[in-house]
């Protein structure tokens, strides 16, 4: 029987390898989308959460503000097909640990 996964957890999913796809993150035991709406996904953002994840680096990453990869699904898609975004607004310097560590994000829904 597998767990739930921890609050905070992140994971990449959909994607051609196991380092690339959409990055979801757990929240209240449910998988949810990471969405580059609001200040903006980047590099920093990228290199904390490949970090978090336990990788290496960043070698590329795509964002829902930019066009379509054919094989990856936007947050735009994510909402149109009834998908959760959970976290948003993501702000990082650099050097955190964890998205948790962000100088800002928005958790969807949260209080």
């Amino acid at each position: 029987m597998d767990l739930p996964p921890a609050t905070g957890t992140l994971r990449l999913t959909g994607g051609p390898i196991p380092s690339a796809g959409r990055l979801e993150v757990a929240y209240r035991n449910e998988w949810g989308s990471v969405s580059g709406m609001g200040v903006g996904w980047g590099g920093k953002e990228s290199a904390v959460a490949c970090r978090q994840m336990g990788y290496p680096g960043v070698t590329s990453y795509w964002t829902s503000n930019e066009p379509s990869h054919p094989n990856w699904i936007s947050a735009m898609d994510d909402l149109t097909r009834s998908r959760m975004i959970f976290l948003y607004n993501v702000s990082c310097l650099g050097n955190e640990t964890s998205l948790a560590r962000s100088s800002m994000m928005t958790i969807a829904g949260a209080p």
